[in-house]
């Protein structure tokens, strides 16, 4: 559902809703046991909001699963994890988010 709405809210241009797709697939992935690929959705998320200054202000839905992703994968890997996602080019961003939520989809089928 988040994968549809996130495509939705992109091709009209809705940021705001992006970030919160983003945001919703990250928390989403946590709760599967897919800490990294979380934490890479998550810095889809902040390349988004620096990028645009959505949400910047907004308390980030689903941070308690992605803190204990964080914890699970530790300091490191969870900068790397983050980092990989800040650094996707922005018209890029929804296209990797997919790509990691149906390649975790994928493994639990």
């Amino acid at each position: 559902a988040y994968v549809r709405s996130m495509t939705a809210a992109s091709a009209r241009g809705d940021l705001l809703q992006v970030w919160l797709d983003l945001l919703g697939i990250a928390a989403s992935l946590a709760a599967a046991g897919r800490a990294e690929e979380a934490l890479e959705v998550e810095g889809l998320a902040q390349g988004l909001a620096n990028e645009t200054g959505v949400a910047r202000a907004m308390e980030v839905p689903g941070a308690e699963q992605l803190e204990r992703a964080a914890e699970a994968v530790g300091p490191e890997a969870a900068l790397a994890a983050r980092s990989r996602g800040v650094g996707v080019r922005p018209g890029r961003r929804v296209e990797r988010a997919r790509e990691l939520a149906e390649a975790a989809a994928s493994v639990t089928r």
